[in-house]
């Protein structure tokens, strides 16, 4: 019989859900005592808690949990006697712990620096990894549960085996390797997210390569250099690899059916062009009153939300965005301050919770889908950096899971008061996303 700890190890390698079913408190006589294990999946049920009812009333339910795709922990009493129609006469009591199916798949091409770091953070996030190099040496001994190492002597042969939904990252020591893997990614798939690691120039360079090799311009959107969020700065492995991981953690996971959910569309907004025109239409109409009402209600800097107003009426989003950076450059200290008292903290319950109209507590719908561990870590460091830098934390939310805000909110407190103030502002006054989103 094979154990539960093996079955674990199993069901992650498998990219399988599986639910561990723990016996917590038994009472009278009853088949095992607690502590014991059973690992249940659709299909298989791994190691046991005794047979008979019991079993087959834990494993209707842990089934019946892991049908709901999401992962949850509970705990279940069950009267021997009465529900599993055992003699025992005794009780017990269960915890179910599901860890469903991961719908991110991510394919990590390279096992250097970057690419150790970037598998050691997405590893402890709902992720399975496919990571593969040529080298068999540059593999860390122990790899985690929800990665699969690939030790293959041409790694572009896995391309036609990947998954319609996979979230490529090409991270080699090989300029050659990363652009055959990228051009047959593009031409031989319609894969939709291929981030790698280098330089603008280097993007450029493949650029046109890619031309040179007959493939479209219009491919280009199906791929990035340099990957990762642009926000989250530094250059040592780690520094790269929280900005790379949490790019991947914002974006869509798929649903079934072939839908997707997790994050807005790429751009500067996700609003149509039609939409976008008429609420520009409806805003350069408005009083002044009502207008600064509206801008306020985007970021709560006076001295912003006058500059930006005093440049009405706008033509388009262009005049819009350049009135917003334009503003910027007008503010200070003071200004930015005063635009975060107008943001809730990120994960803040009772903010998120209380019906606030700002946009700024509108864009954190991912945050009350987060499991509640990390929302509890959001909290904790959320404080931490405000004793740190007395002042709050700001991101723009629209889009970003809640592990990718930690991962970003994490390295933040690396850095230092000044850099943070100044970015903090830049983010809650010239944000792109919240003068389209938020007015009217």
């Amino acid at each position: 019989m094979t154990s539960w700890q093996t079955a674990i190890a199993t069901c992650h390698q498998a990219a399988e859900g599986f639910v561990v079913v723990t016996l917590l408190q038994a009472k009278g006589s009853t088949p095992r005592d607690g502590g014991s294990k059973i690992v249940v999946t659709q299909t298989k049920t791994f190691d046991s808690i005794g047979g008979g009812g019991l079993e087959h009333l834990v494993i209707t339910r842990a089934r019946d949990l892991l049908a709901q795709g999401v992962p949850v922990q509970c705990v279940e009493h069950f009267p021997l006697a009465g529900k599993a129609n055992q003699c025992c006469g005794g009780s017990v009591s269960a915890l179910f712990e599901t860890f469903p199916e991961s719908k991110r798949s991510v394919v990590v091409f390279g096992a250097g620096h970057v690419g150790k770091a970037v598998v050691q953070v997405l590893s402890e996030c709902d992720a399975r990894i496919d990571w593969v190099d040529a080298r068999a040496e540059q593999f860390p001994e122990v790899i985690p549960g929800n990665v699969q190492r690939l030790v293959l002597d041409q790694p572009e042969m896995l391309i036609e085996t990947l998954r319609g939904d996979a979230i490529v990252l090409i991270l080699t020591h090989d300029h050659a390797l990363d652009y055959r893997l990228l051009r047959r990614l593009l031409d031989e798939t319609e894969l939709s997210s291929i981030g790698m690691i280098g330089s603008q120039t280097k993007s450029n360079r493949f650029r046109a390569r890619l031309r040179r090799d007959g493939i479209p311009e219009e491919e280009d959107a199906r791929w990035r250099c340099p990957v990762g969020l642009p926000e989250v700065g530094g250059k040592l492995p780690m520094e790269v690899a929280i900005s790379i991981a949490a790019e991947v953690l914002s974006q869509s996971l798929p649903l079934d059916g072939g839908e997707m959910v997790g994050a807005l569309e790429v751009g500067p907004s996700g609003i149509g062009e039609a939409l976008m025109s008429k609420r520009l239409e409806t805003f350069n109409a408005l009083t002044e009153e009502a207008a600064l009402v509206q801008l306020l209600r985007v970021c709560t800097s006076t001295v912003w939300a006058r500059a930006v107003l005093d440049q009405r009426p706008f033509k388009d989003q262009a005049a819009l965005l350049a009135a917003s950076e334009a503003a910027w450059q007008l503010t200070g200290e003071a200004d930015w301050l005063e635009a975060f008292e107008g943001h809730p903290k990120i994960g803040d319950a009772q903010a998120l919770q209380g019906g606030a109209e700002t946009t700024a507590m509108q864009e954190q719908g991912q945050v009350n889908m987060a499991l509640a561990s990390t929302r509890e870590a959001l909290a904790r460091l959320n404080q931490i950096y405000l004793d740190r830098f007395g002042f709050i934390f700001i991101i723009c939310a629209s889009g970003r899971s809640a592990e990718a805000m930690r991962a970003v909110l994490e390295l933040s407190l690396e850095r230092s008061r000044g850099d943070e103030l100044q970015q903090g502002g830049r983010r809650a006054i010239a944000n792109y996303d919240a003068p389209i989103t938020g007015l009217v």
